[in-house]
């Protein structure tokens, strides 16, 4: 296990982002697909140098809130970033996750499968990279902890689909999400988890000893990536 520690969340999310600047550099040749979780996660992004964007680059999101405001999407707020701006000067091309008009979420999370699937039978030799949170609950992308129903928990986010909609109603103030699985989760060649502030301690000790199963601590998933580093504060 490849964990990075830091003395401040700002020194984590520089090296956090020259981490994935240098794995998109590496792969400048090649096609890639960046899955990018939102929230603090974002912050790394900000070290992503102009040469290591391209059109070679497919950008989207890792999971989305499905809701009608669309200051909640994740993709609104990552079109607000410098990120964004400099991605389509670079022709960066890109996978919304917005949902249409007249959508439901189960559709949107069809739509969103259908668009990752093409991307992979595209390039069938492309690399997936994928940047990870963690909440203080443990979650992780838009799977959310069931210590309650490890049976629900199974068949959602453990099943063939690369992509569910669901409803974690009282686990989240956004109870409408689309989300990539496990199953995704299996098809990252590099993953980069950034984990700051003291409120995550309990979650990520649990995390780095292993000691949860994953429908009680959903930031396992990482192990089901192929290679992944962790950046993080807590020391």
């Amino acid at each position: 296990m490849e964990i990075k520690r830091f003395d401040s969340k700002t020194e984590a999310a520089a090296a956090a982002g020259e981490a994935l600047n240098q794995l998109l550099l590496d792969s400048k040749n090649s096609p890639v697909l960046l899955a990018l979780s939102a929230g603090s996660s974002f912050e790394i992004l900000d070290y992503i140098s102009p040469s290591a964007l391209g059109d070679n680059l497919t950008a989207t999101m890792l999971d989305e809130r499905f809701s009608p405001t669309p200051d909640d999407n994740n993709f609104v707020q990552l079109q607000k970033l410098d990120f964004y701006a400099l991605a389509l000067e670079k022709e960066v091309n890109f996978i919304g996750t917005l949902p249409r008009k007249g959508e439901l979420r189960a559709d949107m999370a069809a739509r969103f499968q259908i668009s990752l699937e093409t991307w992979k039978k595209n390039h069938p030799d492309g690399k997936i990279f994928a940047t990870f949170g963690m909440g203080a609950d443990g979650h992780t992308a838009g799977i959310f902890p069931y210590p309650e129903d490890l049976q629900f928990f199974s068949q959602n986010f453990k099943n063939s689909e690369w992509v569910i909609s669901y409803s974690p109603a009282g686990k989240t103030p956004y109870p409408n999400r689309v989300t990539s699985t496990f199953s995704f989760f299996k098809l990252v060649d590099e993953a980069i988890m950034f984990v700051c502030g003291e409120n995550k301690r309990p979650a990520f000790e649990k995390l780095i000893k292993g000691s949860e199963q994953a429908h009680a601590l959903p930031s396992v998933g990482i192990f089901n990536t192929k290679h992944f580093q962790i950046f993080t504060d807590i020391t």
